[in-house]
């Protein structure tokens, strides 16, 4: 008696485990550069709350520009941001089952910076093994 009792106990705890494991759900996408069509690696993709654009959960892209990232269903902003590309808002995506985004672009975001001046001084001073020259 007591062994069933155990049995059911751990019938009901697996089945609990089971039922909750089961209510995240899995996004997936894949981030290209707009020019080469190339995966681009290392891109931010955050999850935001649709209603205080809080970051529920985060990831960054592999080498094949691929992420996933694990959550609760519900309604939610995509954010994609890389260095030098345009930032990304998918908006209000209802995430209620496993889901595969789209393909997402990005463009470069190039900034002409003011320009540069370098300027370097001849040392007066010249060193040899046995006398120091000043100019």
């Amino acid at each position: 008696m007591n062994q069933m009792r155990q049995l059911c106990f751990l019938l009901l705890l697996f089945s609990a485990l089971q039922s909750f494991a089961q209510t995240e759900v899995k996004l997936t996408g894949r981030v290209l550069d707009e020019k080469t069509l190339k995966p681009l690696e290392n891109v931010g993709i955050k999850l935001l709350s649709s209603t205080d654009r809080s970051v529920i959960k985060s990831s960054v892209t592999d080498a094949k520009g691929e992420f996933v990232l694990f959550s609760q269903p519900g309604r939610y902003h995509v954010k994609i941001e890389f260095i030098a590309y345009k930032t990304q808002l998918l908006e209000n995506r209802e995430i209620t089952k496993n889901l595969k985004i789209e393909d997402i672009i990005l463009k470069e975001d190039v900034q002409l910076l003011k320009s540069v001046d370098i300027t370097a001084e001849k040392t007066t001073v010249e060193l040899s093994l046995d006398k120091k020259v000043w100019q």
